[in-house]
């Protein structure tokens, strides 16, 4: 589950930096959110809370149909995406390197979303799933298995 690495404009080409700078209002003005992505997002959400589910932890999201290509999210489907993540987060634990889920209004009072907001999304739901990992390693030790600290009668 990788964060977005390759920025691609409306044309669908990728976004370099000019003379080695892009600044964050030309990668916003460029960039595009794409149903890739928004599936992306979507499919490890429900993965998340299934796989936290077999395991006890309830999380109470709603996850929607595939997206389309051009489909654009409203305001009401960003805050569902945004409160499906920090409720995986509040169901599981603290994961220490939470990037916080901010809400972005447009000049018009509207919600949107800039590439900071998609790339912590992800990086949001990776942690999850590092953790859940180790938590579950740590869960399958083995009978006999000896471990720092541990007193032997």
């Amino acid at each position: 589950m990788p964060c977005i690495e390759t920025l691609y404009d409306i044309d669908g080409d990728a976004l370099t930096a000019t003379d080695g700078v892009l600044t964050t209002q030309e990668i916003n003005r460029r960039a595009r959110l794409n149903a890739s992505d928004l599936n992306r997002i979507e499919s490890w959400t429900a993965y998340l809370n299934e796989q936290l589910h077999t395991r006890g932890y309830t999380a109470p999201i709603t996850t929607r149909a595939p997206w389309r290509y051009g489909e654009y999210p409203t305001p009401t489907e960003f805050a569902r995406i945004r409160t499906n993540i920090d409720a995986l987060h509040t169901a599981f634990f603290a994961v220490p390197e939470w990037r916080e889920l901010v809400l972005q209004t447009r000049a018009d009072g509207r919600e949107t979303i800039d590439y900071t907001q998609v790339n912590a999304q992800e990086w949001d739901l990776r942690q999850i799933y590092d953790w859940l990992l180790l938590t579950v390693q740590a869960m399958y030790r083995y009978s006999g298995t000896f471990y720092s600290g541990m007193v032997i009668f």
